[in-house]
């Protein structure tokens, strides 16, 4: 990930979807798992191990004008995403993969 993509997370393009607290781990209609994870905004809330993010030019409910952008580096969460590996720490580095639902 370019650092000019990365100044557009966390804060600019991309801010993180947070809680306020615990989320309830499965919701009617989906069949993944949401949880929130503490990073350093906050509670940071993931899908199948996805952390998920706003696009904020998304206004409108249904909007999802971020999706695909970056050469496919974004896509919109949909409720088939895969569980993403956890990491074991052999690895520090983050694994970006081009993955078909977010």
């Amino acid at each position: 990930m370019g650092s000019g993509i990365r100044r557009l997370v966390g804060g600019g393009l991309w801010p993180p979807l947070l809680s306020k607290g615990v989320i309830a781990p499965k919701v009617r209609g989906i069949p993944g798992k949401f949880q929130t994870v503490k990073g350093p905004n906050g509670l940071q809330v993931d899908y199948n191990g996805h952390p998920l993010y706003l696009y904020t030019p998304d206004v409108r409910p249904g909007e999802a004008l971020g999706n695909g952008l970056f050469g496919g580096t974004w896509w919109v969460a949909k409720p088939n995403l895969s569980v993403q590996a956890v990491n074991t720490g052999a690895n520090t580095k983050p694994a970006f993969k081009k993955s078909s639902g977010w």
